[in-house]
């Protein structure tokens, strides 16, 4: 079975703390369809997608993926990963480097990367 971690993040203080836990609902119900392990949840809560600085859970996500931890990222929008079109190109490349892949998931359509 494929081996999934999922990434959610919300940006403000000003936002509801449950974003997080709704994002990771949302890809929990997705992993069970698609029939996808998860072996762990990473979040970041009242964090900015404008850099990757100061977000604990990407870079515990990142330091998972080095060890070979997951095959697949799975998050509710693009922009929960990063804001910064160049970071996220740096992380979808690291991510297939390590021989992982990422899946994005909206409640409109399904995207895979």
């Amino acid at each position: 079975m494929t081996r999934a971690a999922i990434y959610a993040r919300f940006s403000t203080e000003l936002q509801n703390e449950k974003s997080t836990d709704d994002q990771i609902v949302l890809c929990r119900t997705y992993t069970a369809r698609h029939r996808l392990d998860v072996v762990a949840a990473y979040e970041d809560k009242a964090r900015s997608g404008a850099s990757m600085f100061g977000r604990d859970g990407l870079m515990r996500m990142m330091d998972a993926a080095r060890e070979r931890k997951f095959d697949v990222v799975i998050v509710e929008a693009l922009d929960r990963l990063s804001r910064d079109m160049e970071d996220l190109a740096g992380l979808h490349k690291r991510l297939s480097f390590l021989g992982s892949r990422s899946k994005l998931f909206t409640t409109a359509r399904l995207t895979q990367s």
